[in-house]
């Protein structure tokens, strides 16, 4: 990343945007899939659960796209930009 014309402040701004969104992601994830395990009936159907499931689900998914784009920005400012 050194070389790049952005480094260090760019390439570090846009790490340090990615990294909250990346380390949450892998936080909601596992909460959805703790917390499906534990109050869907198995086989799995729709319950009291639900309306939280799909409200937490849908922010971990949210949360994984902002990870994905924070993280090609930072792709491309530490080793495409040279």
């Amino acid at each position: 990343a050194s070389s790049s014309p952005y480094y260090p402040r760019g390439v570090k701004a846009s790490l340090w945007i990615h990294l909250p969104f990346a380390v949450s992601t892998l936080v909601l994830w596992a909460v959805v899939i703790v917390r499906a395990l534990r109050h869907f009936p198995s086989p799995p159907q729709p319950n009291h659960h639900s309306a939280s499931h799909i409200f937490w689900a849908r922010l971990a998914a949210l949360d994984m796209a902002l990870t994905a784009v924070t993280g090609w920005v930072f792709y491309w400012l530490a080793f495409v930009a040279a």
